[in-house]
């Protein structure tokens, strides 16, 4: 199985958005191609990523074997989104 993996459309995900915002569920719908207009999102940990740098410090920090990722990039304009 692979380490990490993204989330697919269609899939039900528990969404902790920005700060103020209460957590919820999410449908996730198919990239809208705007890789500018939002963030990373690990389904697994609930964890959000302003930058790149703050994603591969995550992935790194769970590394092995036996820890694994599902990404989401949450889109600005539509949410979660298949990245």
């Amino acid at each position: 199985m692979e380490r990490i993996t993204k989330v697919t459309a269609g899939q039900r995900v528990a969404w902790h958005g920005p700060m103020g915002t209460e957590p919820g569920w999410t449908e996730v719908t198919p990239g809208c191609g705007d890789k500018n207009g939002g963030y990373w999102y690990c389904v697994t940990h609930a964890e959000p990523f302003q930058n790149q740098m703050q994603k591969d410090g995550h992935i790194s920090e769970y590394a092995g074997p036996r820890k694994r990722h599902q990404l989401a990039w949450i889109c600005y304009a539509h949410g979660a989104e298949v990245p």
